[in-house]
């Protein structure tokens, strides 16, 4: 599967049919994947807000130091994750303090 401008469409549609034939969580680790470089903020913060909300999506592994959009997917997954019991907002405020960061980094991020 490929993950063009971060999208997770394709992502959310397959997690959405795999979970309702009962594959949902045994079998996507086995799901090869390769995400594209793209600083696409938007697209990013609604894969977060998926992940935030528990609907059917998927974004495990590790950050990948050879792309830097998964190193960025990654990052904002933690951060999703470990924030989960706040309301969006607050989530998304961390994110967004994320985004400064990415920013020092590579200027694509900036808004």
């Amino acid at each position: 599967m490929e993950v063009h401008d971060i999208d997770a469409t394709l992502i959310n549609a397959w997690a959405r049919h795999t979970k309702a034939i009962g594959l949902y969580f045994e079998h996507l680790s086995q799901v090869r994947w390769r995400v594209y470089d793209s600083y696409d903020w938007g697209n990013l913060m609604a894969w977060m807000k998926a992940i935030w909300a528990r609907e059917p999506t998927y974004c495990q592994g590790r950050a990948s130091v050879f792309c830097r959009t998964t190193a960025a997917l990654f990052g904002a997954t933690r951060i999703t994750e470990d924030n989960i019991d706040l309301s969006w907002k607050e989530c998304a405020e961390a994110l967004d303090d994320f985004r400064v960061v990415l920013g020092q980094f590579d200027y694509r991020w900036r808004a």
